[in-house]
């Protein structure tokens, strides 16, 4: 008896001026090759670091990151890098080079046309080499991602989109339509309001300037945060008076690190509280302190444990975003920006599954399909890179593990455990996970025999142990049952409905056996 499979189909609703992104499985990544492309983008950015500022190869450089966009294209790391490097090339001028090859556009045109999304992945970056502005080249390469369900790297891709034609009314309605199907909301709402300064009087912005403010507002928590696609390129002035602030309620989340208490900065007569005037709170002078102090990495670090504590991870992802060239990318700010990127899609799931049970069956619930095969890999490429910095840790392992086994990916996810199994405080755990794995593969008897592994290790009982045993004891029971081993199933059942007769359906199972 196999395990049953959880993992659903991923899809996302479309709204107007997008594609449908019902179609091809995401981009797997081989070990190896993730290793590759992990050194060919640390070969890019120590180029970029030790420039400082200053002219540096910019053509070596596209070479390595277009490498990575190619091969990974769903990895918003590499995409921001490969943009960002055309960009400087170009010294923002928004219009690319000036003369010079095009490139050959018939293979790319044809692929659009197809709906060939695999093949506008790969022929898009190349036709970006001479202008990273290009429009119709964006908008393929953002239908493309929203095909394959990378959010982040699609609103990177318009993104460059908005900043090189920004007052194209047809580029800014394309950029709202992409953000209202993701449940940006706020976003979206500052792309109409920049519609209706550009072509005034035009209906469709403010039927959905309306609708979106009533529907941001019947989930309270919103998407006020979201993806940074407008705010890093200005807010139009009047949307700044017309645009409404949603109070901050993240949702919940796994429980993070309490961030260290900020003390106060020391009172002066210029800081001391006077007549009339509103003192700073915490984020406000950290802000301040960020501001006129930016090459101080200790006021990012803690303004963003400041943001995290309140649940603005959006904000704390930012300021740690612009941490990582202050601390030279540091290993510990990328992990903190890493964890933060994960608990900020945490909370977004969260709230579009509160909107999925708030409008059934609509498109929240592909919006949930979608946001949550985009976390598992996310979370994938978080431990991946983790675990090849430090091949010894056996708990990076084992969290990768997991994260393949999630994906469906069980042959280089047993490996993983197996790896891990070394430790012996993981070594029951990571003997269960294999099994899973090999149950999933059809490979029953090598699964029972990891399971009765499990149980060797984790025998008398101890309260560290005590729940790898209780899962081994059901899985061994379950799994002996499908292959006909009633006395093998039944002894365990016994000994896990002695240990908590209620675990699971446990004791429905062993009623069964007689």
């Amino acid at each position: 008896m196999a395990i049953e499979s959880t993992n659903a189909a991923s899809s996302q609703s479309t709204g107007a001026g997008s594609v449908p992104v019902e179609g091809p499985s995401p981009h797997l990544v081989s070990p190896a090759l993730r290793h590759k492309l992990q050194r060919c983008y640390e070969h890019g950015m120590k180029l970029v670091r030790e420039a400082d500022g200053k002219p540096y190869d910019y053509q070596y450089a596209h070479t390595m990151f277009l490498e990575c966009v190619v091969n990974e294209p769903g990895n918003l790391l590499f995409v921001d890098a490969f943009l960002d490097n055309l960009q400087c090339k170009y010294e923002h001028n928004l219009r690319g080079a000036r003369f010079g090859w095009r490139g050959r556009r018939g293979p790319f045109k044809k692929a659009v046309a197809q709906g060939d999304w695999g093949q506008v992945l790969r022929l898009g970056p190349q036709l970006l080499h001479r202008n990273p502005w290009e429009w119709p080249v964006l908008r393929a390469m953002a239908d493309a991602c929203a095909a394959y369900h990378y959010n982040e790297p699609e609103l990177r891709y318009l993104k460059n989109g908005r900043d090189g034609h920004p007052r194209d009314v047809v580029v800014m309605k394309y950029c709202a339509h992409a953000l209202t199907r993701m449940g940006q909301f706020d976003q979206a709402i500052l792309c109409w309001h920049r519609v209706e300064d550009l072509a005034a009087g035009d209906l469709e912005a403010a039927e959905m300037i309306s609708a979106l403010t009533v529907e941001k507002h019947r989930v309270p928590a919103g998407f006020a945060d979201a993806e940074p696609l407008i705010e890093r390129v200005g807010i139009p002035r009047d949307a700044r008076k017309r645009s409404a602030a949603v109070p901050d309620q993240p949702p919940p989340t796994p429980s993070a690190e309490a961030p260290a208490s900020v003390p106060e900065l020391p009172r002066t007569p210029a800081t001391r509280r006077q007549p009339g005037v509103i003192p700073l709170t915490e984020r406000q002078r950290l802000e301040r302190a960020v501001r006129e102090e930016p090459g101080q990495l200790e006021h990012y670090v803690r303004l963003a444990e400041v943001h995290t504590a309140e649940g603005r991870y959006q904000d704390a992802e930012e300021v740690l975003e612009r941490a990582l060239p202050v601390s030279g990318h540091a290993p510990a700010i990328l992990e903190r920006w890493e964890d933060t990127t994960i608990l900020r899609m945490q909370q977004r799931l969260a709230i579009a599954e509160q909107r999925a049970v708030d409008h059934p069956a609509s498109e929240a619930d592909e919006l949930v399909a979608g946001l949550r095969e985009k976390l598992k890999r996310l979370e994938l490429d978080v431990y991946s890179r983790r675990s090849q910095l430090a091949p010894q840790d056996h708990e990076l392992r084992y969290q990768l593990g997991l994260r393949l086994k999630n994906l469906g990916n069980y042959s280089q996810a047993a490996a993983c455990f197996q790896a891990a199994a070394a430790a012996p405080q993981l070594q029951a755990r990571a003997l269960v996970a294999e099994g899973e794995c090999l149950q999933y593969q059809q490979h029953y008897a090598k699964a029972l025999r990891c399971y009765l592994q499990a149980l060797d290790h984790t025998r008398g009982h101890d309260n560290e142990h005590v729940a790898d045993r209780k899962l081994a004891l059901y899985r061994a029971g379950v799994l002996a049952i499908g292959l006909g081993q009633e006395d093998v199933a039944r002894s365990h059942l016994e000994e896990l409905v002695d240990l908590e007769p209620e675990y699971v359906d446990a004791r429905r199972r062993l009623d069964k056996l007689g």
